[in-house]
């Protein structure tokens, strides 16, 4: 192999050299059906033979909105290799954002797959798209990814794709307003994948044995992170690709694998850490032995984990000590969508400082501008926003790009994530608040699964708090009690502007499907301190309980 190599030219690579090897695996809940390297390049190749011939014009937005599947991956590269560019969309989008998408990148090709609107997809399906329906469609379409493979004989005749050309554009999340599409270039997401395998020392096999990395797919591919850690990375490392049939296997299907790799954001660690001591109590066991530490690493399914990771959001101290204290010292990061989900990542033998992010990562230059904003240089950063010059402008100067989010570097080189330059308040005293630190606090108690502080133009800082799982049915009395030590405790070394007043404690669930938490897991503030502004008088201190579904 030689430099600049693309995801299709490494595809291509080992198909020749490991052809019969097991490249994907697509879990149906109680089996496993794998694609070789040669059965997946040739599944890319009939499906980007039939796309070239719609004789859309060279460089045509394409939308993937589906769950993960093999099909997934393999449309994602018969899109590149046909010469036209991938637009995904996050499962758990919701259908106004979604129409804004299809719109604004003027999508020609939708494949569906499973996702959360598609009852509702009539409703805003541009006119003149052709729709492909991929493993879990429900919808009508006129075909389907399997039966075009079936029919369509596989050409060689594919455009040669340039380093500059666009590969994909990647829509953000969005925590309010529309979102940008992040456009990305085969330079990008191409160096990429081997700079990503040499920060967090992936595994690089090149041979047919057993000592291959296994990874499942599990987080949406149309997410910035598990593309690039996933479906980019594994193509330059010779990885197998397992991937999940949904949440109601997604345990066994760890224990399956026995993934070498496995990252995740905060609210799964802290899922993984509730189902494990819930088992263990019903066990009558503790953690006391190196044996009883293996027992939780199988009861996982990373025993034979090499390398975990965690980020899109600060993990609560706690579940980082439990972590370690089991022999699964989680490694931060810090990465964004611009970035391709390459910044900055603890790289360190030590065990992990909760809330460092570590240095920079391989390629990547890193520094803060005179507000103390990140700023991020790094071959893979994005091209620009899509049809929006005067954002790209406004966020990217001589090639470094303005994160906005507030760090600080310690005496060693170490990244801290401060806040974010838009979540900063001023309360009713004038006072400027960073709400990430407070949360930061709140969240070493094992009582909060999820937290967020607020209180614009209030007298004093508010935390709103969703409940740990484990806890939702304890007595309102002990939740008074509790959460009342646990202001107060914080309160005693906070400054008398930045005090928490109230704390609203609820039993509701944030996630994407009720519009509180983004499709990635981030939660979207204003909409929070909408849905509970009325719970909160302006003046009080003390403790509120909501229950389940209350208003």
């Amino acid at each position: 192999m030689t430099e600049k190599q693309t995801p299709l030219d490494m595809l291509e690579h080992w198909e020749a050299t490991f052809p019969n090897q097991i490249y994907l695996r697509q879990s149906t809940g109680s089996e496993w059906i794998e694609y070789s390297w040669a059965s997946v390049a040739n599944r890319v190749r009939r499906l980007a033979t039939y796309i070239q011939k719609k004789d859309l014009p060279t460089g045509s937005n394409i939308v993937i909105w589906s769950g993960n599947s093999a099909d997934w991956i393999v449309a994602d590269l018969a899109i590149m290799m046909a010469g036209h560019v991938t637009v995904p969309i996050y499962p758990a989008q919701d259908l106004e954002t979604a129409q804004y998408i299809l719109e604004h990148c003027e999508a020609k090709v939708l494949f569906v797959g499973a996702f959360e609107c598609a009852d509702r997809l009539s409703d805003i399906l541009p006119e003149g798209i052709s729709i492909i329906a991929m493993r879990g469609a429900s919808v009508p379409c006129s075909e389907s990814l399997q039966q075009i493979v079936e029919k369509t004989e596989p050409s060689d005749e594919f455009p040669s794709r340039k380093w500059e050309d666009v590969a994909t554009i990647i829509y953000s999340s969005g925590t309010s307003g529309n979102p940008k599409g992040v456009v990305h270039t085969f330079q990008s997401i191409s160096e990429t994948g081997p700079l990503i395998a040499k920060t967090y020392k992936r595994v690089h096999c090149q041979d047919a044995g057993d000592s291959r990395e296994r990874i499942i797919s599990y987080l949406p591919l149309a997410h910035a992170a598990e593309r690039a850690l996933v479906e980019i990375t594994s193509l330059y490392l010779n990885s197998s690709v397992s991937i999940s049939a949904g949440l109601e296997y997604f345990a066994d299907e760890v224990r399956s694998v026995r993934p070498t790799f496995f990252g995740a954001v905060p609210r799964i660690w802290f899922k993984f850490r509730e189902g494990v001591e819930a088992a263990l109590k019903s066990m009558n066991k503790t953690i006391e032995t190196e044996e009883d530490r293996n027992l939780v690493r199988q009861m996982l399914g990373l025993d034979a984990t090499i390398s975990t990771i965690t980020g899109s959001a600060p993990i609560s101290p706690e579940v980082h000590k439990w972590y370690a204290e089991i022999g699964l010292p989680l490694r931060e990061s810090y990465s964004l969508t611009e970035t391709f989900s390459h910044g900055s990542y603890w790289d360190h033998d030590a065990p992990c400082s909760p809330g460092c992010v570590g240095r920079a990562a391989e390629g990547v230059e890193l520094k803060l501008d005179e507000t103390n904003q990140i700023l991020l240089k790094s071959p893979s950063l994005m091209k620009g926003y899509y049809k929006d010059e005067a954002a790209t402008a406004d966020s990217i100067n001589d090639g470094w790009f303005a994160t906005g989010d507030l760090g600080r570097l310690d005496e060693d080189g170490n990244l801290w994530i401060v806040g974010r330059v838009g979540s900063v308040f001023k309360s009713g005293k004038g006072k400027f608040i960073h709400p990430e630190r407070l949360e930061h606090e709140l969240q070493k108690d094992p009582w909060v699964e999820q937290v967020m502080v607020g209180g614009r133009g209030q007298a004093q800082p508010i935390a709103l708090i969703s409940l740990a799982e484990s806890i939702r049915e304890t007595s309102d009395e002990n939740i008074v009690a509790h959460f009342t030590e646990t202001r107060d405790t914080l309160n005693k070394i906070l400054p008398p502007y930045e005090r928490i007043g109230v704390v609203l404690v609820v039993r509701d669930i944030w996630d994407a499907e009720n519009g509180i938490l983004t499709p990635t897991l981030k939660i979207r503030r204003a909409v929070l301190e909408k849905k509970y502004a009325s719970q909160i008088p302006n003046e009080a201190s003390g403790i509120i309980i909501k229950g389940t579904g209350d208003n």
